[in-house]
């Protein structure tokens, strides 16, 4: 009962944006999320620059793919300020989960007009922080799943045991 309503809830509005800056804020699965978000934001928004869409319109097409009602909110500001004549870089340095090196990147390529290539190499460094953040949380996770499994066991043969070495003990008096 309280999933089906947990689920409702996160169906809301109020409730999709709350969860989403939680899961923003937990540690290792925050970091996932974000850099995953702006991984799959920044290739797609390299792809569509390649292919000679405008920035404004492939901002657009980019903040759909984005599942964080959080980040989305967030890359629709800058794209407002872009809209505004701000460069792309200005307001990406003002997101504060937004890497400083990654908006100096970004930077890099409005100067030099190669924002496409700029934003596939954005999104190679995040894709490979995804990497390595799920990387650690194997390692935490597995010491962590052996302990429980180990608990688990314990009480299944203690649950087994008990009853016999108590009869037997018994017997004996």
């Amino acid at each position: 009962m309280a999933a089906f309503v947990f689920k409702a809830w996160v169906g809301t509005k109020v409730g999709k944006i709350t969860f989403d800056n939680f899961a923003m804020k937990l540690p290792l699965f925050g970091e996932l999320i974000i850099k995953g978000n702006l991984s799959s934001f920044c290739r797609t928004l390299a792809t569509l620059l390649g292919a000679g869409i405008t920035l404004t319109e492939s901002l657009e097409v980019c903040i759909e793919t984005v599942d964080n009602t959080v980040i989305a909110k967030d890359l629709s500001q800058v794209r407002d300020q872009v809209i505004q004549g701000k460069t792309f870089a200005e307001p990406l340095m003002k997101i504060s989960y937004f890497p400083e090196m990654v908006a100096s990147m970004v930077k890099v390529g409005e100067q030099t007009g190669n924002l496409d290539m700029m934003f596939t190499k954005v999104a190679d460094v995040f894709e490979d922080d995804v990497d390595e953040v799920i990387t650690n949380m194997t390692k935490l996770i597995e010491p962590i799943i052996i302990v429980v499994l180990g608990g688990m066991i314990a009480t299944i043969l203690i649950a087994m045991y008990l009853p016999i070495f108590m009869s037997a003990g018994g017997e004996m008096e």
